[in-house]
């Protein structure tokens, strides 16, 4: 349930995320799981929960490519409700995503199926930057359940970023 005022926006530290963006892309995964633990630490309890929610989103995507599909999951959950309740539902799909890739390599099919409906109920429009992640999901669903075809599909688009990404 979101709280009657979020503290979304307003963190002087937010020009981090960016940096967490380009370790986690670059491939430079250890080092951004770092920098994201010591940052997280500094947000816990702080009423602003933009800096929070971007850590953690990008820090479930991080586990996913490190193989640390538990940490991922629940990275990626904790996003996902922090920019609910600030009314993001761009970045949540994002979110939505990186646990949805976690929970069906670690064989939770029903659970990711369900994390892959969410993340196809939260609109796209703006937010199209992140749908690769959101495509890549979709093809492990969709490979998990015998749809080579789908998966092959989905692993196109997100390649291309045709599907729904025509400004990236």
């Amino acid at each position: 349930e979101a709280s009657e005022s979020p503290a979304l926006f307003g963190d002087p530290g937010i020009h981090v995320m960016g940096r967490m963006a380009g370790l986690v892309s670059s491939g430079r995964l250890r080092e951004g799981s770092e920098l994201m633990s010591f940052v997280y630490d500094l947000t816990v309890g702080r009423p602003d929960r933009q800096a929070r929610a971007w850590i953690t989103m990008f820090w479930g995507q991080c586990d996913v490519l490190r193989g640390q599909l538990e940490d991922a999951v629940r990275h990626a959950l904790e996003s996902e409700l922090l920019w609910i309740d600030g009314g993001m539902t761009g970045p949540a799909r994002w979110s939505a995503a990186a646990a949805t890739l976690g929970q069906v390599q670690l064989g939770l099919l029903d659970t990711a199926a369900e994390s892959l409906d969410r993340l196809d109920a939260y609109p796209a429009e703006p937010f199209t930057f992140g749908d690769p992640i959101a495509h890549r999901a979709r093809a492990w669903v969709r490979a998990s359940a015998g749809d080579r075809g789908e998966a092959h599909d989905g692993l196109a688009a997100a390649a291309s970023c045709e599907e729904f990404c025509e400004t990236c």
